[in-house]
């Protein structure tokens, strides 16, 4: 069984792209290595805390996001999605144990998401529209100019 991972929102375009690109790989991936007993696992996780990623350096796209939305962070914190980089591991070995081919952590957003990405996915991506990593107020400048 292969492990694959996947996430994104505004403002982090190379990331965001990479992770949505395993999610097709990982589904064609599933077809292909059926004939083969092999199976694939798609690992979709909440904010996962303990990296630097919303660190507040220069460059980091993740910490320009917590500056702009701060509400959806405080959010993200009152509801209990954030998870280490040790829990989601676990979740995802026991998704690979279990032969799940999708696991989300927290696991009660599964079929929410699953439902919103393969119903409306437009939904989906206005929820994710809602980070930045500054790309919005740039472009509310740029148009303040002309």
């Amino acid at each position: 069984r292969l492990l694959f991972w996947q996430a994104g929102f505004r403002g982090a375009v190379g990331y965001a792209t990479a992770r949505w690109a395993m999610r097709g790989f990982s589904r064609l991936l599933t077809q292909d290595a059926k004939e083969l007993g092999v199976g694939v696992t798609l690992l979709n996780s909440a904010e996962i805390t303990g990296t630097d990623y919303f660190n507040d350096e220069p460059g980091k796209a993740g910490s320009a996001s917590k500056t702009k939305i701060p509400a959806l962070f405080k959010l993200v914190d009152r509801l209990g999605l954030n998870f280490t980089t040790a829990q989601v591991a676990a979740a995802g070995l026991d998704a690979v144990q279990a032969g799940w081919s999708t696991v989300l952590v927290p696991g009660f957003l599964l079929v929410p998401s699953k439902m919103i990405a393969d119903v409306v996915p437009s939904a989906l991506e206005a929820l994710c529209s809602l980070g930045t990593a500054g790309l919005r107020g740039a472009a509310d400048a740029t148009r303040k100019k002309r």
